[in-house]
């Protein structure tokens, strides 16, 4: 009997990986709807700012209101996970996102179109929650780089895929249709998440016996390292996101570049971060100390978010690739150490949740930052060194975190 079970359970083994491949495509796929929509405003913002008679810190706004939402619902969304599982969590997340973008599509003015980007942000606090939350349930710990590893595309390509997309399409069609393309994508998502996402076979049984049994919900909150992780994330996504949301009105402003080059020339810094993401799964696999390879990327991003903002924009692009490569290394390497900061395996979704508080906090916070150092002049030095601070701050709250 015990033989035959070993057996069953060798064959079952190439079908469940197959199987958690199956799910991973989908969780990533509909995490990257999440960039790919609040990339809508950044190619943009000079005809929005023209056409609803936006203010600087309005057009700063559409994109931070996108993660107010997230922010407010990341951790929620790891409650939700350990509570209703993937798929019925996912289905609400990326059709709240495809509701809003479609919504946002009918908008007469400004106000309307802020209230819709609250309602798209759901998918930016919950998707990426349930994405990595799945994932830790699907791949163990030592199999678990690769996967984290491409996972992190799911920023850069979702960005840099709008990026290069919102402008043709605004030529053609108008900056309504780039609202309507988002809607569709997210619906995609949706119907992926209703057909294809699950737990693996035991897990789902194992998740609710676990969360009758266990501490209360909110122990997990109390967990230093957890918080410390998420306030470090928030400091990188504060530079992050206000970078790429004001390189494109810095090229076309400041260095007479058209909508679409400007938008091609941000593109980059993203573009960049896909080779690196990659590299860096493989290198969590082969380097024991998630800690170590963060910390020495938020070294070298003090004067990487700067430079491209002080050299003259003929020589913005290398910068700003170096910049991207670093973003990519931080990144991956902080999406991997969410899970394994967990002080028990119920704390998992709990922990991720946190960390994406800090996540869509910096998204909240870089571009209305930025907005308000814009708003009293274009002073770009002030710009740079905001920047610079930002990743100095988190290296040091990085470098505090309990973590391998």
């Amino acid at each position: 009997m015990a033989t035959r079970d070993a057996s069953a359970a060798v064959a079952a083994a190439p079908a469940d990986r197959r199987r958690a491949w199956v799910v991973f495509t989908v969780v990533v796929l509909a995490a990257t709807t999440a960039p790919f929509n609040q990339y809508k405003v950044p190619p943009l913002i000079p005809v929005l700012i023209d056409e609803l008679h936006l203010s600087h810190v309005e057009a700063g706004l559409l994109m931070s209101v996108f993660s107010v939402t997230g922010m407010v619902l990341a951790l929620p969304a790891g409650v939700l996970f350990r509570r209703f599982g993937p798929r019925r969590t996912g289905i609400f997340s990326v059709g709240c996102t495809a509701l809003g973008s479609l919504l946002g599509a009918a908008a007469p003015n400004g106000q309307w179109l802020l209230a819709t980007r609250l309602v798209e942000g759901v998918g930016m606090g919950m998707t990426v929650v349930l994405a990595l939350a799945t994932i830790a349930a699907w791949f163990p710990p030592r199999e678990r780089g690769l996967p984290v590893g491409i996972f992190s595309l799911w920023f850069p390509v979702g960005t840099s895929a709008m990026l290069v997309l919102a402008p043709p399409i605004y030529e053609s069609f108008g900056w309504r249709a780039v609202w309507l393309l988002g809607g569709a994508a997210g619906l995609v998502c949706l119907v992926g998440y209703a057909l294809l996402v699950d737990l693996p076979q035991g897990r789902e049984q194992r998740e609710q016996r676990h969360v009758g049994a266990s501490r209360p919900w909110h122990h997990g909150m109390l967990n230093p390292s957890a918080w410390l992780l998420a306030l470090s994330f928030s400091c990188f996504q504060v530079s992050r996101i206000g970078f790429t949301t004001w390189a494109p009105y810095y090229l076309v402003r400041q260095a007479g570049f058209d909508l679409a080059a400007a938008a091609q020339v941000t593109s980059l810094n993203v573009v960049i971060t896909i080779p690196a993401t990659l590299a860096t799964g493989w290198l969590l696999d082969r380097v024991a100390s998630r800690r170590m390879v963060y910390s020495v990327a938020f070294l070298l991003l003090v004067p990487g978010w700067a430079l491209p903002f002080l050299v003259d924009p003929a020589w913005i692009i290398p910068p700003m690739l170096v910049a991207g490569v670093l973003a990519g290394f931080v990144s991956t390497t902080i999406n991997a150490a969410a899970p394994e900061v967990a002080r028990e395996p119920g704390e998992t979704g709990p922990s991720v949740g946190i960390v994406a508080i800090g996540r869509n906090a910096g998204m909240v916070a870089g571009p209305a930052l930025l907005a308000l150092v814009l708003q009293g002049g274009d002073d770009w030095l002030v710009v740079s060194l905001t920047l610079a601070g930002m990743s100095a701050l988190g290296l040091v709250t990085g470098w505090l975190v309990r973590v391998k």
